[in-house]
């Protein structure tokens, strides 16, 4: 079926960088699910990944949260799916001639427990959820680096124009590159984002990957 924006084209140029860890990937009901199977917690209410997080944090297991966490990015990554609207947009974007990149901190291994190879994890469900060659990355487009720091180097040194974060921390770092347009990801029931947006100066939040194609395509007010 041919699909009506086959022959949209961007009036700006854009090069846009994409996080990945809770920005391209979708770990909603993922951390408690698994907690729930390793026994780290009853099964009664759902909860979200921070609320996971600040419950073991609470009862002394930080431990048991950072195995936990190194499980779900390395072999659990399989379970987690691409936040929706997700594929669309970034193939929208390519065909209308955006370079895109995925660009994210993310160490080889977990900081404690089974030493899982979380980049191979990660490129693996790139691959396998059609985002990297054929699908709208260059698998040279995929960078994975040691620390923030080096991760705000790397937009800058792909001269990125625009990029999509979910930590509203992380555009407040002093090497994030000037002129770079910051794009919050916030899709609502993320408690790890700090409250309020105000004071990053030029942050435009959206809640979903839809409302980011809009905006980069300017096929809504605001783009």
């Amino acid at each position: 079926m041919r699909r009506p924006w086959r022959n949209l084209r961007l009036t700006r140029s854009i090069i846009l960088g994409v996080d990945f860890d809770n920005t391209i990937v979708c770990y909603d009901g993922l951390f408690y699910a698994a907690a729930v199977r390793r026994d780290l917690l009853p099964a009664a209410a759902r909860l979200t990944r921070a609320e996971v997080r600040n419950r073991l944090l609470r009862e002394g297991r930080e431990d048991d949260f950072t195995r936990l966490q190194g499980w779900i990015y390395g072999p659990g990554l399989a379970e987690a799916r691409p936040y929706p609207g997700l594929g669309d947009c970034l193939a929208k974007l390519r065909v209308a001639g955006a370079e895109i990149f995925v660009i994210s901190h993310k160490t080889r291994h977990a900081i404690s427990g089974p030493p899982h190879d979380l980049r191979r994890a990660a490129w693996r469900w790139l691959a396998e959820n059609r985002l990297t060659a054929p699908g709208p990355i260059a698998e040279e487009g995929v960078f994975f680096e040691d620390t923030p720091a080096a991760k705000a180097a790397r937009i800058a040194a792909l001269g990125c124009t625009h990029f999509i974060d979910d930590m509203e921390r992380f555009f407040q770092l002093p090497g994030f590159p000037a002129g770079v347009k910051k794009l919050l990801f916030r899709p609502g029931d993320d408690e790890d984002a700090p409250g309020g947006t105000m004071g990053v100066e030029g942050m435009v939040c959206f809640s979903s990957w839809v409302e980011i194609g809009k905006y980069l395509t300017g096929t809504e007010n605001g783009g």
